[in-house]
């Protein structure tokens, strides 16, 4: 009997199965719910590892969260109520926004405060970074109306960008030289900000709050009172989708990942998740009895989640089977 033979049928078999041997796919965490705020959650952001999520409430904090164990890593406090918080994309910072007119910038490790950026003359509503982490964009709100970039590594104000008639609901950028403005004025501004250089899209009637771009940078959403979300191929500024989830106000919207989904919320006291580009119905998630001011996706481990908030005071991570198309 030839000893080297069982072990070449082993190497064989072993070979065979590897090569068809899928991993299978981790379940999903169940919901969670995070209740540590005293006040409306405005915000909510997901840091870029899918680790931690920030929340900006009413009750002058930003929280951070370790949401897969429930763990509240950190409670930030401000001198005024906190409008938004978001983490830049290279994961080193976290930036909140409140109605002191001043913006913070935290080290997003230790969540310490490293500088404070002042410049605005009223609350600051709104913030983003760009994708490059370099630039921070911050919008005025009250008395203010103005959009401000930030050099992030000096804390020094490089461009104020004035266009805008009323207070400034959101800012996203699309790269590092293209960002976008939402306001109460019923426009929305797109800006080659280092030239100081806007096209208007027009469309909606009434506040527009909340504007994201898509992931892969090609649309624009906008959530407007006028109870309509507004998608947008910036570069040609061509409408390309209006949907009405609900007949109340809409002040937020979120992307997936991969840009098929868009989370809508609002006054309806629920999240609607639509396949923007079909005519499909959406996936409804209401299980909240408050007004909803926030929602953003966020994916860990292969999974995507939605986190949102806002009246009821409390943070919430619903796990999301992608619908069908």
């Amino acid at each position: 009997m030839n000893p080297t033979k069982p072990h070449a049928v082993l190497c064989v078999l072993v070979a065979l199965i590897n090569a068809n041997w899928v991993a299978p796919k981790s379940e999903p965490m169940a919901q969670r719910m995070f209740d540590g705020h005293r006040d409306n959650v405005y915000s909510i952001a997901a840091s870029p590892d899918g680790r931690w999520i920030a929340s900006a409430s009413e009750d002058l904090t930003a929280c951070v969260w370790d949401w897969k164990t429930g763990r509240l890593v950190a409670r930030l406090e401000h001198d005024g109520p906190v409008y938004e918080a978001t983490f830049s994309p290279d994961g080193r910072w976290l930036a909140t926004a409140d109605g002191n007119a001043k913006v913070h910038l935290f080290d997003a490790a230790k969540f310490q405060r490293v500088r404070t950026l002042e410049g605005h003359t009223g609350p600051v509503y709104a913030l983003a970074f760009s994708p490059s982490s370099r630039w921070l964009a911050t919008g005025g709100g009250e008395k203010d109306y103005v959009c401000r970039v930030w050099d992030v590594a000096t804390g020094k104000c490089v461009q104020t960008l004035r266009r805008h008639q009323d207070a400034i609901y959101g800012v996203a950028f699309a790269s590092d030289s293209v960002l976008a403005t939402s306001s109460a004025d019923k426009t929305v501004c797109l800006w080659d900000w280092q030239r100081g250089d806007a096209r208007v899209l027009q469309g909606h009637t009434s506040y527009v709050y909340r504007c994201r771009f898509s992931p892969d940078g090609q649309y624009l959403a906008t959530a407007s009172h006028d109870r309509t979300v507004r998608v947008w191929e910036w570069a040609t500024g061509k409408l390309l989708r209006t949907i009405q989830p609900s007949k109340q106000p809409v002040y937020a919207v979120s992307f997936s990942p991969n840009a098929r989904w868009l989370a809508c919320v609002g006054e309806e006291h629920a999240v609607r998740i639509y396949a923007w580009k079909s005519e499909q119905m959406p996936k409804v998630i209401s299980d909240t009895r408050d007004v909803v001011y926030a929602v953003a996706w966020l994916q860990l481990d292969g999974q995507e989640y939605l986190t949102y908030g806002g009246g009821e005071s409390k943070v919430r991570v619903v796990p999301v089977a992608s619908p069908t198309e």
